[in-house]
């Protein structure tokens, strides 16, 4: 019988030194002359400089071990130094590194994700190694296929730091990096908690979608290509909408003949797709960037269905594409989606 390979149980935070300690200090020194800025923050922060890391714990150069709750930012799904993967890895660059080219792995990994997929449609998939890079693909895609220009986002949402996806940014965190591209378009998220019109659900009866249908109408030029949105937002403070929200985001973006595009980026391998987290009416994701968890190797993905692009100019969008748009549906959800150290018990 075979044993399943499982990473280290029930493990435990150490404190030897300060934080952080003399070795880690003077790493951290050496790399900060030549280390251009743009990191993230939390990992600057902390100070220390990792030796080792097996499971949910990191133990730096001072021999101080933590526990990692973060898990590069929602990317680390299988822990760290996985046995399966490291096995994996040796395995595969023993045999090629570069992966250009048709293999076996990546033909069995398209088909396994092709397998898992949200809806019979989405199944054509893109590989990238990073969300932004993800999106902005997407973005292309819809631009192609519809032959229109402009995006409608929402307020709170993070797509990514590249130019396109950054102009799509409802944040101040763009403030400084102007000008952003033309038509785009940024719309009120359902947060209930806070919300931005100071309404209460559900007596409001979701206005932030009737005030995002009514910004549209005014603000767009009639050329709105798709609409972008997280299905939990992760960097605005795991804001979770009422299940209603993205089946109405749904029906605005077919009023406006738009696409719309499902950006999983925190909430991992199209969990929020894939378990339904949005209440059971159907929602129409035309394209699926999928969660920075997806895989470890390659930090995301994007899913659509087979589509013939660069449509020569604006036009409804076909019947058969509705269809195939139509055929998700969203549940709630059991519980939270967590990160880093959810998948640590497999």
């Amino acid at each position: 019988m075979k044993i399943p390979i499982r990473q280290p149980r029930q493990q435990k935070a150490t404190i030897k030194t300060v934080i952080p300690g003399p070795l880690s200090k003077a790493l951290r020194q050496r790399e900060d002359k030549h280390l251009a800025p743009g990191l993230q923050n939390f990992a600057l922060l902390t100070g220390i400089a990792v030796k080792e890391a097996r499971g949910s714990a990191i133990t730096d150069l001072d021999g101080n071990t933590f526990i990692d709750i973060i898990g590069g930012i929602g990317v680390n799904g299988l822990g760290h130094s996985h046995p399966v993967y490291v096995q994996a890895i040796q395995a595969q660059v023993e045999k090629s590194s570069v992966g250009s080219f048709t293999s076996e792995p990546r033909a069995k990994l398209f088909e396994q994700l092709a397998e898992h997929r949200p809806a019979p449609a989405l199944h054509r998939v893109q590989l990238y190694s990073s969300g932004a890079e993800a999106v902005e693909s997407a973005l292309r895609l819809a631009k192609s296929y519809t032959g229109k220009y402009e995006f409608v986002s929402f307020s709170g949402g993070f797509h990514g730091k590249t130019m396109g996806v950054l102009s799509l940014m409802g944040s101040d965190f763009k403030n400084g990096f102007g000008p952003m591209l033309p038509g785009c378009h940024i719309a009120p998220y359902a947060d209930c908690y806070r919300c931005p019109l100071k309404l209460e659900y559900p007596s409001c009866g979701l206005a932030c979608v009737e005030e995002t249908r009514r910004q549209v109408k005014q603000n767009s030029t009639g050329r709105v290509a798709a609409f972008l949105v997280e299905p939990m937002q992760g960097t605005a403070g795991n804001v979770i909408p009422p299940k209603e929200f993205l089946p109405a985001i749904k029906e605005v973006a077919r009023e406006f003949d738009a696409l719309l595009i499902v950006d999983e980026m925190i909430t991992g391998s199209a969990e929020r797709v894939n378990t339904g987290a949005l209440g059971t009416q159907e929602s129409t994701p035309m394209w699926l960037r999928s969660g920075s968890s997806l895989v470890v190797a390659f930090r995301s993905a994007v899913l659509s269905p087979p589509i013939k692009s660069r449509a020569p100019s604006p036009g409804p969008i076909p019947r058969d594409l509705h269809r195939a748009m139509a055929e998700i549906r969203w549940r709630p959800p059991r519980r939270a989606p967590l990160s880093g150290l959810s998948m640590m018990r497999r």
